[in-house]
């Protein structure tokens, strides 16, 4: 069963070492204060996406976890997202999930975070960016950093 499970979390962390090409490599980021105006409620409405998005992965929702993705990531995502959690399901696994670096902004319209995934046998890092469209925050790349 052990063995299981540790295959199952493989299966997921290949899910987020995924990315779109044209990723966001080399791209300065400037910290949330730098942005100007009141940040606060982008800063809680990503922190809300992102915090979201694993909770539905972790109750095997594929339809809400889905509904925090940019449309096309989503499609894009969808059927590597659908396998992985029902792998996860299929043995059990849950995420702790936990902000490693506060969202930094791009733009006022893009934002950045490392997340820590604790799963069995030791933790993961992912970068998240995230897109606002029509003004609700979208996940367009979650992606494994490896060390």
């Amino acid at each position: 069963m052990r063995r299981s499970a540790y295959i199952a979390v493989l299966s997921v962390l290949m899910l987020v070492a995924c990315i779109r090409p044209g990723g966001q490599e080399g791209v300065a980021t400037i910290p949330a204060q730098g942005v100007g105006g009141d940040i606060s409620s982008d800063l809680e409405a990503i922190r809300a996406v992102v915090a979201s998005y694993w909770g539905a992965f972790n109750s095997y929702d594929l339809e809400r976890t889905l509904s925090f993705l940019e449309p096309a990531y989503r499609e894009e995502q969808a059927e590597t997202i659908a396998g992985e959690i029902r792998r996860l399901k299929l043995f059990g696994v849950k995420m702790g999930v936990s902000e490693e670096s506060e969202p930094s902004f791009l733009s006022p319209e893009e934002a950045e975070l490392i997340v820590k995934l604790a799963v069995p046998f030791r933790d993961r890092r992912v970068y998240q960016h995230l897109v606002k469209i029509d003004g609700i925050w979208k996940i367009d790349v979650s992606m494994e950093i490896k060390e």
